[in-house]
């Protein structure tokens, strides 16, 4: 998991609360985003954990088209929060208006999932839109 460093310490809270050996390191490089982006990087080295997790509906690897929202009770709010922050930005327009982007490579199936929980959230979702 990496996140902008200021916030390094909601890693180290998960550190804390997982029974597993983990690390957290620092980096800083170029994005798309930023000429210089610091970030902090949590690192789960447990196979137990990892499989557990991946149980729980969340795939191995590089981000995936198969995310979707799980199957059992869950906060919609922190979903949501987690796809903004993994695929999406938030912001202003230049004319003031708030906004939500997503851009993902979701399936439509798991997209109109993602939809339905924003929904219930009282958001407006447009639906999936190609970018162009």
């Amino acid at each position: 998991m990496e996140i902008n460093v200021r916030d390094v310490d909601l890693l180290r809270a998960f550190q804390r609360l997982t029974p597993y050996n983990s690390s957290i390191t620092e980096r800083i490089r170029s994005t798309n985003f930023a000429e210089r982006s610091h970030t902090a990087v949590w690192t789960l080295c447990s196979l137990e954990a990892r499989t557990t997790i991946n149980r729980l509906g969340l795939p191995y690897g590089r981000k995936s088209m198969t995310v979707s929202p799980p199957e059992c009770a869950f906060s919609h709010r922190d979903y949501l929060r987690g796809v903004v922050d993994a695929d999406g930005s938030v912001g202003h327009t230049g004319q003031g208006w708030p906004f939500v982007s997503l851009t993902t490579a979701q399936t439509p199936r798991s997209w109109q999932r993602t939809c339905t929980t924003t929904a219930a959230l009282h958001w407006i979702a447009k639906g999936p839109q190609p970018t162009h």
